[in-house]
């Protein structure tokens, strides 16, 4: 299917032919699309390059539809969307508003627990071949969905080691829930 879809992209490109694929598989898009429209609820939420949806996803559908996100409720305090695994940069939001936050792996920092900010847990560390998957519980949500963190290093972390994090703003996004 992959060698179908390079083989046509290649031959369409050739051909100077505007093209237009449906699909419902996200990766699919990507691999073929120069542009991409994400449809939500019958209208066009986005339509963009496929580097743009990634980077600056114009809502949580279209955050969640390319690559890996987590999604996560919080609420507006003080300019800073405030959820269960710390808080982010939220600017342009009403105090009090419900909001949904998207976080992706890779923008997930680890750093050693400094004692004033080790509210994680690494609960599972799982190689993937090019990265590292880390599991992390919080210590004061234990109920809570782990943390998800993709990173290139261990770094010297291990299994129940205290953590503390940071988040990339290319990674994470804040939207009205």
């Amino acid at each position: 299917r992959r060698e179908l879809r390079e083989e046509a992209r290649r031959a369409l490109k050739a051909a100077g032919v505007v093209t237009l694929v449906v699909t419902h598989d996200p990766d699919e898009a990507m691999e073929i699309a120069d542009r991409i429209a994400v449809m939500e609820g019958g209208r066009i939420a986005q339509c963009a390059a496929p580097d743009e949806l990634y980077a600056n996803p114009a809502s949580a559908l279209v955050a969640s539809l390319f690559g890996e996100a987590q999604r996560f409720p919080a609420v507006i305090d003080d300019g800073a969307a405030v959820m269960a695994y710390g808080s982010l940069p939220a600017e342009n939001f009403s105090q009090g508003m419900a909001a949904e936050v998207i976080v992706r792996p890779e923008a997930v920092t680890l750093e050693l627990a400094d004692g004033a900010n080790d509210a994680f847990r690494i609960g599972d560390i799982r190689f993937l071949g090019r990265d590292w998957l880390v599991l992390l519980s919080s210590e004061s949500f234990p109920n809570l969905e782990p943390l998800r963190a993709r990173v290139d290093e261990l770094a010297g972390f291990a299994i129940g080691e205290a953590v503390s994090v940071r988040f990339d703003p290319c990674g994470t996004f804040v939207f009205a829930a």
